[in-house]
């Protein structure tokens, strides 16, 4: 028996299973840690350029983005991983 879930999306509501549904946030969960990466990166080379060119306070701000991205990057991925783990047994 397989039960069908409504997702609303746009006012429009389709039928997708639970596992569909588990499926696409896994998926975005997976869109949020690359996100954090490539935030992590941006913030590295914006906090080295601001610091080359001698302006340490916005290189400081950069370099907290860059530490905060690693944290929140960290963070996301264990909590996918054990949740991958309590769901494969």
């Amino acid at each position: 028996m397989s039960s069908h879930l409504e997702v609303g999306l746009n006012n429009k509501y389709y039928l997708c299973t639970e596992f569909e549904l588990k499926n696409m946030n896994a998926k975005f969960g997976v869109f949020i840690e690359y996100l954090w990466i490539a935030i992590a990166l941006f913030s590295l080379a914006s906090g080295l350029y601001q610091w080359y060119s001698g302006d340490m306070e916005q290189a400081s701000v950069f370099l907290m983005m860059l530490f905060v991205a690693i944290l929140m990057y960290n963070f996301r991925r264990r909590i996918r991983l054990k949740a991958n783990k309590k769901k494969n047994g």
